[in-house]
């Protein structure tokens, strides 16, 4: 008869070794990181857009005050212009310099034979408007127009 030996066998470690513990964590923790950064950019980029939107919405009204203010102050003879203004917690001030006034060419009368003088003087206005809206100041720098009617 044949005798079988029975020979114990090896026994092997199960689970993970330290090497394959710790590059598994870096790469979990540059995952984590990477996805706070994104996050993190993405809400900036949010509350950047909300607040430029919010500043645009103003700024449309404002400018409508303005331009009125200018056409209706343009009547006098001043060369400078200022003013200032509060729209909820949106703050203005401007400054409007009187750029170049000129009138239109003389228009020909065909009844008296004459040229008629122009009855009206046009403005162009240089203007710089500063804004701050939850203390961020944002400048800006355009031109309108207003006129003068002469009698």
């Amino acid at each position: 008869m044949t005798q079988f030996q029975i020979k114990p066998r090896k026994k092997r470690d199960t689970g993970f070794t330290l090497i394959e513990v710790l590059v598994a964590s870096v790469i979990l923790f540059s995952a984590v990181s990477v996805s706070a950064l994104i996050y993190r950019n993405a809400t900036m980029a949010s509350i950047k857009a909300t607040e430029t939107l919010s500043f645009a919405t103003q700024l449309k009204s404002t400018l409508s005050a303005i331009e009125d203010d200018i056409r209706v102050r343009s009547q006098s003879t001043d060369t400078k212009l200022s003013g200032q203004g509060t729209e909820d917690h949106f703050q203005y001030r401007w400054i409007a310099v009187l750029a170049e006034q000129a009138s239109p060419p003389p228009r020909f009368d065909p009844d008296t034979g004459s040229f008629l003088p122009a009855k009206r003087s046009y403005k162009l206005w240089h203007v710089e408007l500063t804004t701050t809206i939850a203390g961020k100041s944002k400048e800006y720098d355009f031109y309108e127009m207003g006129w003068h009617d002469e009698k």
